[in-house]
C-alpha cells in the first residue's frame, strides 16, 4: 500500500470517531450548561456538581414525556402544533426537529401509531 492511502485509510478511520465523541461531549455539555441555571432555582442551598444539569435535564424530559401523555395536554400540544406550523421561519426549524425526532422513533419506523 502506498502511504497515502495508508493515511486515507486511518482519516477514514479517525474522523467519525472524533467528530462523534466531539459531538456528543458538545451535546452533553450544551445540556448540562442549559439546565444547570435551574438548579438554584429548584435547590437554593445546594453547589453545583459537574452533570447535575444533565440529571435535571433527563428529569425535565421524563416529567414532559408523563404531561404529553395526559389527554388533556395531547390537544393542547396538537393547537400548538398547528399554531407553530404557520408561522414562516420557525416551521421550517420545527418541521426539521420533528423530522429528526421521527427518524428515530422507534414505535412509529416499526410501523406503530400511537
Amino acid at each position: 500500500m502506498k502511504i497515502k492511502q495508508i493515511f486515507l485509510s486511518g482519516l477514514k478511520a479517525f474522523i467519525p470517531m472524533v467528530l462523534t465523541i466531539g459531538i456528543v461531549g458538545w451535546a452533553i455539555h450544551a445540556v448540562d450548561a442549559f439546565f444547570v441555571g435551574v438548579l438554584p432555582w429548584l435547590f437554593p442551598s445546594t453547589t453545583y456538581m459537574a452533570g447535575s444539569g444533565i440529571l435535571v435535564g433527563i428529569i425535565f424530559v421524563f416529567l414532559l414525556g408523563i404531561l404529553a401523555n395526559a389527554w388533556v395536554l395531547k390537544s393542547l400540544y396538537g393547537m400548538l402544533d398547528k399554531w407553530v406550523k404557520k408561522i414562516p421561519f420557525i416551521k421550517s426549524i420545527y418541521n426539521a426537529a420533528q423530522d429528526l425526532v421521527h427518524f428515530f422513533d422507534k414505535e412509529r419506523s416499526s410501523g406503530q401509531q400511537t
